[in-house]
């Protein structure tokens, strides 16, 4: 699992999600003995929101020069936020109860996707060119790279099989093939736990 954390993603926030969050880092940080000198102290990034507020409503209806002050003091208010959230971050040192104590939002942790599925629509296709078959699958989620196995004969039999390449991506050639031999391919995918289970066949014959 992944270090709890914050986000970071404060540029991104909308002018409502600024304030908003402002007014829960404020009440968060207030009093709480993990941050005992805040970056930016609480009273000035307090006034600092106050003033974005009464600037939100000001441009709702006003003049432009009123959305003009209250895009920069949401630029200040955002600078202040991030410069805030670096601070709770090296204070709390990776501690999921600080982190969320101090009223930011902590960053979802990924959820682990597990053995992968087999990949999909496995095609192989004839292309004309001398011991050359395209193959092309469908995306499994979660993969990393892509393993490609290859047969010729009893496909039932898994000494038959043995590996050709690994790629991460779906669509490939096979080439230095025989002419005028079926082969078979299937195709498996590795992700974080593992190799998933393996496609369903596809044949050609090689040009």
């Amino acid at each position: 699992m992944a270090r709890p954390d914050i986000t970071l993603r404060i540029t991104r926030l909308t002018v409502l999600e600024a304030l908003n969050m402002s007014r829960c880092v404020i009440a968060g940080m207030r009093n709480d003995p993990h941050f005992p000198e805040p970056k930016i102290p609480l009273d000035i990034l307090e006034q600092q929101t106050d003033r974005f507020q009464e600037l939100i409503t000001e441009a709702t209806h006003g003049t432009r020069q009123a959305l003009l002050q209250r895009d920069a003091v949401f630029a200040e208010l955002r600078d202040m936020l991030t410069a805030q959230a670096w601070y709770v971050r090296s204070c709390a040192a990776g501690d999921a109860v600080i982190l969320a104590g101090s009223g930011f939002p902590l960053r979802k942790q990924p959820e682990p996707i597990g053995p992968l599925a087999a990949p999909q629509n496995l095609v192989a296709s004839y292309t004309g060119r001398r011991g050359t078959i395209a193959l092309k699958w469908k995306p499994v989620r979660g993969a990393i790279t892509y393993r490609v196995w290859i047969a010729i004969g009893d496909i039932l039999n898994e000494e038959n099989w043995s590996e050709v390449l690994i790629q991460s991506r779906t669509k490939v050639e096979v080439q230095e093939l025989t002419s005028g031999i079926h082969y078979w391919f299937r195709v498996d995918a590795l992700g974080t736990a593992g190799f998933g289970a393996a496609s369903g066949m596809a044949g050609c014959m090689a040009a």
